[in-house]
């Protein structure tokens, strides 16, 4: 709701399926990702980094930025940056530094795995 009053369109996945099946469909500008939820129904072992790496590995979401966000981003921050994050956010999240990141995104229009990789820890 905050990000939806700030002008963003958003579309919500629950799961990693689903979240593959929305990039696809949608082609967003921007992703934002847990780095932990809960596995598939199926049982499959998805995760913020898996979902990254199917991304960066795909057409549809290989230049889309990827935001992670995580519980703890100081211990995910290398691996981040490895894997062509755009940005690492900790909760309880900041909005509006959050928003502030996303805007600039966009507007710059920056690729993945580029210099200006942006943390809140």
């Amino acid at each position: 709701m905050k990000l939806k009053s700030r002008g963003f369109e958003v579309t919500t996945a629950t799961d990693g399926p689903e979240a593959m099946r929305l990039v696809r469909e949608v082609a967003p500008d921007i992703i934002l990702l847990d780095i932990n939820f809960p596995p598939d129904i199926g049982g499959v072992g998805w995760d913020g980094f898996s979902l990254l790496h199917w991304l960066r590995n795909f057409k549809e979401g290989n230049l889309v930025p990827v935001v992670l966000i995580t519980a703890d981003a100081s211990h995910y921050r290398d691996r981040a940056a490895d894997m062509g994050a755009a940005a690492i956010f900790s909760k309880p999240l900041d909005y509006e530094l959050l928003i502030d990141h996303m805007w600039h995104l966009l507007d710059s229009k920056l690729k993945p795995g580029s210099s200006d990789f942006g943390f809140q820890i």
